[in-house]
Formats: structure tokens, sequence, C-alpha cells
């Protein structure tokens, strides 16, 4: 099958993308009407609206013709994409470099019974092939079909490459659940994270002091300034509530399923052996409560990923749960290591003259499976590094760390949220540190190039 006679995906694409843009612009002329921006008053309603639906049937347009030239080809090793109207590009996945599969569902094509499918690779900044839109059931299919490949159990067969994904059957085992976060929980906990809290109180302030002023004075100008407040307000709720609405983590081999959203719904996937490291955050109100929050660092998921999703919430593990639960959770990722009993060291006191808040908090442990680094005084911070993930380590010393005997364990790893270095501690003890580290991390190179001739 040539790349020209490739498959388009649901020709309803065209239908989503514009009516996405229109919905954008039709939130721009909204937020113009209430808070007055000149140039809405001068444009009558009608107008607005006749200029909101004719870009979006432009952006349609432009999108049906980019749906018309772009298509996609499965065959026995790679997956390829063409795309483009003017310049011709063309994208080669081999699945052996496959690090995940995710199907999105944005909320406008979930009406529509359509998904998004991104495959994750490993490589550069730009490592994300999206196919925009699949049927459901057939982005379902089509992500058990890669995954499959990418993890090396099939032996592909001279009539594979004609077998369409949809076609295939999920022999993969059932689904057992690990993990879910109860919407009571969800909700509170993200009224008590301080930033979501700090705007809250604002904005309640700022409405209350405003409706006090319409009464006594008539005058309704302090909505202009509550506005926006509001909406900030909204787009933090959006992210942290309804982007994490029922969300379930689940375990099928040795892969995890994330489900979450509400209106747009993500399914996720992250294999457990691309995992570089885990995150245990703790912010100050929620260890009153015992609550913790748990991300992930999986290779791929890099700062340049190209997902709707922005990389924190690809990163998420759990979004909040018991502390003992996202211990057990980061144990079980890491094949039984108990992040508790790792022996630790301690920041000295010395540390407090160039990190007074922090040094008490900080600490480094280490042994032959895990690095675990913690960090921070209102919101303590645990990463967690497995040894044989880490590619190098190395020490630091800036002139008031030399001149006060200390000195920071630096740990090199891919991009990600994961940044296990350990500040601020003994320069003894990260010299100790390295050199236990070295033997763990002395591992065969692998040769490249011919061999070399006598």
């Amino acid at each position: 099958m040539s790349e020209r006679e490739g498959t388009r995906t649901h020709p309803l694409t065209p239908l989503a993308e514009g009516v996405t843009a229109a919905r954008w612009l039709g939130g721009i002329v909204l937020v113009g009407l209430v808070t007055g921006e000149s140039w809405v008053r001068h444009v009558p309603w009608w107008a607005a609206v006749l200029s909101v639906l004719g870009l979006g049937l432009l952006t349609a347009g432009g999108t049906a013709a980019g749906w018309w030239f772009t298509r996609y080809v499965l065959d026995a090793t790679e997956l390829r994409q063409t795309s483009g109207i003017l310049v011709h590009t063309s994208r080669r996945v081999p699945y052996e470099r496959i690090q995940s599969v995710d199907v999105t569902e944005p909320f406008l094509a979930r009406i529509l019974g359509l998904a998004q499918l991104d495959v994750e690779s490993a490589g550069g900044s730009d490592s994300t092939t999206s196919l925009k839109y699949l049927p459901l059931h057939e982005a379902q299919h089509m992500r058990a079909w890669l995954l499959e490949r990418a993890g090396g159990t099939h032996e592909p067969t001279t009539s594979e490459p004609g077998l369409h994904p949809a076609e295939a059957t999920d022999a993969a085992p059932g689904l057992d659940e690990v993990a879910s976060v109860p919407l009571g929980r969800l909700v509170l906990a993200t009224f008590l994270r301080l930033d979501v809290a700090l705007l809250s109180l604002l904005t309640v302030g700022l409405g209350v002091a405003t409706v006090v002023e319409g009464a006594v004075t008539g005058t309704w100008g302090g909505l202009l300034v509550v506005v926006p407040f509001a909406l900030g307000l909204g787009q933090l709720l959006m992210t942290r509530i309804v982007q994490n609405w029922g969300f379930t983590l689940e375990r099928r081999g040795r892969t995890l399923r994330i489900e979450r959203g509400l209106l747009s719904r993500v399914s996720q996937t992250v294999p457990l052996d691309r995992v570089q490291g885990l995150i245990v955050s703790e912010p100050l109100v929620w260890r009153r409560l015992g609550w913790a929050h748990v991300e992930v660092d999986v290779a791929g998921y890099g700062p340049g990923s190209s997902s709707d999703d922005s990389l924190e919430d690809r990163a998420t593990l759990l979004p909040v749960a018991a502390r003992s639960e996202a211990l057990a959770l980061v144990s079980r990722m890491l094949g039984g290591v108990d992040v508790e009993t790792v022996p630790r060291t301690p920041a000295t006191r010395r540390a407090r003259a160039v990190d007074p808040l922090q040094w008490s908090r900080r600490w480094l442990g280490l042994d032959d499976r895990v690095l675990v680094s913690r960090r921070g005084r209102f919101r303590l911070v645990t990463h967690v590094a497995p040894v044989r993930k880490i590619q190098s380590a190395g020490l630091t010393q800036g002139p008031l760390q030399r001149r006060l005997g200390l000195a920071t364990l630096v740990v090199h790893a891919p991009p990600g949220p994961l940044l296990a270095d350990a500040e601020n501690l003994d320069a003894s003890d990260v010299r100790a540190a390295l050199e236990r580290l070295r033997p763990l991390l002395d591992r065969p190179a692998a040769v490249v190039g011919p061999p070399v001739q006598d």
C-alpha cells in the first residue's frame, strides 16, 4: 500500500475542527461583550455572529483541504503519515520506537463519536504523531494494535500490512483497577490548593465589594475588575476538576491505563518499562489531611510534546490520594521498593546560610535500586529515580558552597518533571553518594559502527 493510497481519517474531521475554532472565536466575542471592549461596542450583534460563523466556515474549509491531503499507512514495521497542501510532509514512526499511545476525546468530537489518537515516540521536541479524528472504537482497537507491536510481543506476517487495526481483536487480559479518585475528595483538594484558595478568596471578596458598591452608588463598573479573576478561577477549576473528573488508574500487564475527563475524555497509557521516575507532592494543607499528589516521568513525555494536554496533566498519575496509597503505588511501580526505608542523608545546619527555608527538609536517600531526594518547606516534594534509569551523576559547588563545605548532587535524566538533584548537602556526603553510584551506573555501552579490522 503506497502512502498516497493510504487511509484518511473520518470525514467529519473538518466539521469538528471548524466548530472548535468557532467556539474559541465565540468565546473571544463573549469576553469582549462582558468586559465592554470598544471594538465590540461599535459592531452590531448580528455582524459579530456572522463574523464568527464566517471565520468558522473558513477554518473548516482549510481543515477540509488539510484532511483531504492527510493519510496514514500501517505496514509490518511502521506507522507513516503524510500531510500538507503546498508542502508535502511525511512522518515515519517505527513500532519499536513507540513510547505510548493515547486516545483523547475532545468534547465536540466526543459528541460525534470521534477520538484523537496520539502516538508518542522516542525522538526530539516534536515526537507526537496525531490522527484527528477516528471513530472511537477504531481508535481504541488501533491503540491496542500499536501497543502490542511496540511491546515486541507480536511476530508480523506477510498478510499484516493490509490488516486494518479496527479488524484486530484485543486479546490482552482484563484490566485490574489500581486506584480511583472520589469526586468529593477531588473537589475539596482542588479548593485547598494554595493558588485556587487565594484566587477564590480574592474573587469572592471583589464580588462582594462590587455588589455593595453597586447597591450604594448604583454603578456596576466594578464588574469589569471581577470578570478576569472569575475567568481565571474558572480556568483553574476546569483544569483541576473537569479534566480529572472520574479519574481511574488501572493496570494491564506492563502498562498502566489512565481514564479521566468530564467534557473531554482522555484515555492515556503509561508503559511501566519507560518510567524514568516518580514525584510525590504534599502541599501544606494536604499534609494535615494526609493527602498527596503523584506524578510520573515517562520517556517521550518531554516539554516539546504536541499533545493538547499540558505536560502537567499528562504526568499526573494520581491527582490526590491518601499518602499511604500514594507510597504504596510508588512501591508497586518500582518492584516493591519502600521509599520510606531507603537510608537517608540529611542536610547539615551549615546549609541554613544558603537555604534558610528548606535546609531542614532536604535529604538524600540512596540504595542499590533507587535514589530519593526531598525538598520544600510549604510544599514537600519527593523525587524517586530508579538507579538503572539514571544516565549520569555529578557534583557541583558554587563559591559560597565551597566555603561552607557544601555541594549539590546533580542527576542527569531525560527532560521531564523529575528533578532528583540533591542540593546543599555536606560535600563529603555527596562524594560518598557518587562513589556508591559509580559501580551502579557503569553499564556496558552498545557497540556502534563496523568492527575494527586488524
